[in-house]
């Protein structure tokens, strides 16, 4: 197997006095290997031909690839955070087929589900790379980012902000609550007992408020007697519920 070509001046005798060729274990180039497209191109692409100088400041390594292309990057990626070191993103042999590493790049948030398909710019402004929403404090924080579809299905009801609580990362359909983790109504006592949400929340798109007299139709001087001595006791709904979480007396 050869080994990668580096950079030396022309050689005397070598019949190109005023350009650079490639020689095996050069080093005027500090160390710059030709790899990948590199190996190709013509000395005069990165050379004055009269003077064998540099078009570009030189590379301080190997993988210093801005030094040379800046320009590539700035039609690019000018303005828009991206990194400039292209290799996370690039090989050296070809612009096209580039990888990017989003986990890293946003301190963790990994393409799930839906968003594995969605364009760039639905999450960034094209011209800047920045987000069109907070930047979410982790891989579950869906709020940050879905506040607007939150108010339009849920503002004011009293559903929390845990979207995966309901849904999941592929879709907002077929959502599921969990209703017997705040309080049991698919087992126990009230399974069964109820025909809808609107048996006990009486207040339309508030599922904040909600009332257990509609099924239990306690007489208020009973409730009063049978809770005489009881701290913090009144005829309320909520102060059932305090006392009452589980719905057993």
């Amino acid at each position: 197997m050869s080994r990668p070509e580096q950079h030396s001046p022309s050689l005397p005798g070598s019949g190109q006095p005023e350009r650079l060729r490639r020689v095996p274990l050069g080093t005027v180039s500090n160390g710059f290997q030709l790899l990948g497209t590199h190996a190709t191109l013509e000395c005069d692409i990165c050379h004055e031909p009269t003077t064998n100088n540099l078009r570009f400041p030189p590379p301080a390594s190997q993988n210093d690839c801005i030094a040379c292309h800046q320009d590539e990057y700035n039609r690019q990626h000018s303005g828009r955070g991206f990194q400039v070191n292209c290799l996370e993103c690039h090989s050296q042999t070809t612009w096209s087929g580039a990888s990017f590493d989003h986990i890293a790049a946003s301190n963790g948030f990994d393409l799930l589900g839906a968003h594995a398909n969605f364009s760039c710019t639905a999450c960034h402004d094209p011209a800047t790379n920045s987000l069109l929403f907070p930047p979410p404090a982790g891989q579950n924080d869906c709020i940050a980012c879905h506040q607007d579809d939150y108010n339009r299905q849920h503002n004011s009801s009293g559903f929390p902000t845990a979207c995966l609580d309901c849904h999941n990362q592929r879709t907002w359909l077929g959502a599921t609550f969990q209703h017997d983790q705040l309080f049991p109504v698919n087992s126990g006592k009230h399974s069964g007992k109820w025909s809808g949400c609107d048996t006990c929340h009486n207040v339309p798109g508030d599922y904040r408020i909600f009332t257990c007299f509609d099924c239990h139709q306690h007489s208020q001087t009973r409730m009063d007697q049978k809770h005489g001595g009881v701290s913090s006791y009144s005829y309320d709904s909520n102060a059932c519920y305090s006392c009452h979480p589980n719905g057993r007396v």
